[in-house]
């Protein structure tokens, strides 16, 4: 966040460029000499362009789906504690907007004017289709603007974005590959001990298959928007039949299994078969243009919708929310089954409750807000940008960015991250919040003092971090 908000900064100041007017004036004259197909007098600072909505609209619907069907953001979801998982995901989700926006906006309009500068690695020619679907558009301006220093930052960034979103896809796949394979299936009364080795087994395997993966569509020459664009076909066929899954006791399981299916397959069909249709051929470079990805993209999506009512009609099931209950957890000790009467308290019920009403309006106001009373009206509005509308744009976006800066760094500090640091660096026990208030309130039905202290102690446990960082179960 640090290396964004400065790089930000850094393209706007650069001598090029030099502030955010001269900015305004360069991209405008580019646009007269080089004007845009599809944009609005053929204009870069425009809302009005055709390809930005196709493209939005893949991504609106793409990412609705990869934050469902996401398995790390389901992980993190539950595990969270009930009062950190909606406020988390609302001030993450809106802070992050920043970041797309500010260093789309900025970065991508800065490195189209030092295209036409010395700096530019690639002076004096521009930059070929196949070096902007390459994802070259940040390492060439990063290095236009701070030299080496700069191409060395982005980098630096790329690969925590890379480490970041690995490490919870790992560890995400090789929980299903351990809980629900191994320990649904192959050894259901699987131990602590066997179901962390299958774990292991699943990060191995599982980053050897997304390295070969990756490999493989490199060396068969795909880009990234095509790996983009191909990632919507891919999973929104799962992305109505899991919200079903959840909210609707009424689908069936055949309907979960069979719709996505389906859906997925239509999907391709109708990819490849637009693709065939527009360009005569169905290769890399006509499945991975704008308009038969739109297609096959929208198709996947919402042909699940109604398969998945009509098979539930036809062979009904109801189920039973409880089940979920009978799910057991695994500890040292082996498996042990939720307290239901003792989580479900009724103060809990009633604040699940409240957050998921809390939930639900903040959903429909950024979707309303950031989708559809935001961009749509400056699209149909067909107008370029004033000096004026323009700085202010960029000011807000940098404002908001530097907002983002603060809530990623700093914020987990204040709302406990201090009190964790101390915890390990000390290496001192932590005793749970439910376990010394149950204690404290004699809940145990246990009235010896002796006893008591020896549930404490055994509650103390539960939860021991140690000097390395690690914690005992």
């Amino acid at each position: 966040m640090i290396l964004l908000c400065w790089f930000t900064i850094k393209v706007i100041t650069i001598a090029e460029i030099g502030s955010i007017g001269q900015l305004y004036d360069m991209v405008l004259e580019i646009s007269k000499g080089a004007p845009v197909d599809g944009n609005y007098k053929g204009s870069y600072l425009t809302m009005s362009s055709r390809e930005s909505v196709i493209f939005g609209v893949i991504h609106i619907v793409t990412n609705f789906a990869i934050v469902i069907m996401d398995t790390g953001f389901w992980q993190k979801g539950f595990s969270a504690d009930v009062p950190a998982a909606v406020p988390g995901y609302i001030i993450g989700g809106n802070a992050y907007f920043a970041i797309p926006w500010a260093w789309g906006t900025i970065v991508g309009l800065g490195c189209l004017v030092l295209e036409n500068t010395p700096a530019f690695p690639t002076y004096p020619r521009r930059m070929t289709a196949g070096e902007v679907s390459g994802g070259l558009v940040l390492p060439f301006a990063s290095q236009a603007v701070a030299g080496k220093g700069g191409a060395v930052a982005i980098l630096f960034i790329l690969f925590m974005a890379c480490t970041s979103i690995a490490s919870a896809q790992l560890i995400a796949m090789s929980s299903i590959i351990s809980f629900d394979i191994y320990g649904g299936y192959i050894k259901p009364n699987a131990n602590n001990k066997q179901l962390i080795t299958a774990s292991h087994i699943g990060v191995i395997g599982s980053a050897l298959f997304v390295s070969s993966f990756a490999t493989a569509l490199h060396k068969g020459g795909v880009d990234l928007n095509w790996t983009l664009y191909m990632l919507g076909v891919v999973v929104c066929p799962g992305m109505f039949p899991t919200i079903f899954t959840l909210l609707w006791r009424g689908q069936s399981r055949a309907a979960a299994i069979i719709s996505p299916i389906v859906g997925m397959a239509c999907g391709f069909a109708v990819w490849f078969g637009i693709a065939y249709a527009y360009h005569g051929e169905v290769t890399i470079f006509s499945t991975g243009q704008s308009l038969p990805c739109m297609f096959g993209c929208l198709t996947s999506c919402f042909v699940p919708l109604p398969l998945t009512i009509i098979i539930s009609y036809l062979y009904p099931t109801e189920f039973e929310w409880k089940d979920f209950l009978v799910i057991e957890s695994v500890n040292a000790a082996g498996h042990f089954k939720l307290d239901e009467a003792k989580y479900f308290t009724p103060e809990r019920v009633a604040y699940m409750k409240k957050m998921s009403r809390v939930a639900i309006y903040w959903a429909i106001a950024t979707f309303c807000g950031q989708v559809l009373f935001w961009p749509l009206p400056m699209y149909g509005a067909q107008f370029v940008f004033s000096k004026g509308l323009f700085t202010a744009w960029i000011v807000v976006a940098l404002i908001w960015l530097f907002i983002t800066l603060l809530i990623a760094n700093f914020y987990p500090l204040i709302d406990g991250g201090f009190h964790k640091i101390w915890v390990v660096l000390s290496g001192r026990k932590e005793l749970p919040e439910e376990a010394e208030t149950e204690v404290k309130s004699g809940s145990a039905n246990n009235s010896d003092p002796e006893e008591q202290a020896a549930i404490l102690e055994e509650k103390k446990g539960e939860v021991e971090v140690n000097v390395d960082g690690s914690v005992n179960a």
